[in-house]
């Protein structure tokens, strides 16, 4: 109190020589006489260090608290309507001694540190944080650091400071079409500052599908002269004639015919489209076709 004075004590005081207390990363603030004493002046009573004095006229007169930290300057946030959260870059941020696990988590339990080194006091500072929105229908978003991955994760916070790279994956049978929102353009990587609050979409584009061009087929047909001469034959089976005489294939598509002669006949020739040809014959399907072989009976 800078109107009076006043005094903490530590420990228990009816047997001070037997067992030590321990005052480590208290911030002792609005004091006019910053002063840590032993009980009754007994030596080693009290182990104390890494404390913050924030005094009324900025002066400090503990000799044996090597890590002390004094100043006259506000550290809260706001301390005349009770916020005693520390504001960036006052006295105590990063200022106090690493102790054990059970006391890492600070009064409104943000875990400690923060930063590299704990924070003097009830409350560990947490740097100002801005909210990362991202709408991404029929694709994905990751961000750089992490904390987006949208799909499933399209909200996070970041630190005021931060700028922070987003990067979009088309899901299939979609493009990538660019950003828009928080400052963001074009198809690349976005890059976006986290000063304030940024809503951010990908904009994704259906694939058109190149229309199908419907295959053109032909028929090829075959006769005998003499139904029970013999068989002709399609290498791939889809003619066998005999009983299968027509069959249509896909324009282009190279037919090559067999002649099997029965006993007592003899092939002779082809007319129509396997016309010149031996007994074996191959046709192109460029259009639909028709072919007869003739046979005449051995003497």
């Amino acid at each position: 109190n800078c109107g009076g004075r006043g005094a903490v004590f530590v420990g228990n005081l009816t047997d001070v020589s037997s067992q030590k207390s321990y005052a480590y990363n208290n911030l002792f603030y609005n004091v006019a006489h910053p002063r840590m004493d032993n009980p009754g002046f007994t030596a080693g009573a009290i182990v104390h260090d890494n404390n913050a004095y924030l005094t009324c006229t900025g002066t400090f007169n503990s000799a044996d608290e090597s890590a002390a930290q004094v100043g006259s300057d506000d550290p809260f946030v706001d301390s005349a309507n009770g916020k005693y959260q520390l504001r960036a870059g006052s006295l105590p941020v990063n200022k106090a001694k690493a102790l054990i696990a059970t006391y890492a988590t600070a009064l409104d339990g943000v875990t400690r540190p923060q930063g590299g080194t704990w924070d003097i006091g009830a409350y560990e500072y947490l740097s100002a944080q801005s909210t990362l929105f991202v709408t991404s229908a029929n694709g994905t978003v990751t961000s750089n650091p992490s904390g987006i991955n949208c799909g499933s994760t399209c909200y996070a916070n970041f630190d005021a400071d931060a700028w922070v790279t987003l990067t979009a994956s088309p899901n299939s049978g979609y493009t990538f079409a660019g950003w828009s929102g928080g400052g963001c353009s074009g198809t690349e990587t976005c890059t976006v500052s986290m000063a304030s609050a940024q809503v951010v979409t990908a904009n994704y584009a259906a694939v058109v599908a190149a229309p199908t061009v419907p295959t053109a087929t032909y028929y090829l047909s075959v006769s005998k002269t003499i139904a029970n001469a013999g068989t002709i034959v399609a290498s791939d089976n889809t003619i066998n004639c005999g009983s299968i005489c027509k069959a249509n294939y896909n324009a282009g598509k190279k037919v090559t015919l067999n002649v099997a002669v029965n006993s007592g006949y003899k092939f002779s020739r082809w007319t129509g489209a396997c016309k010149g040809q031996g007994t074996t014959c191959t046709v192109s399907m460029t259009a639909s076709q028709n072919t007869k072989a003739y046979f005449a009976e051995t003497k």
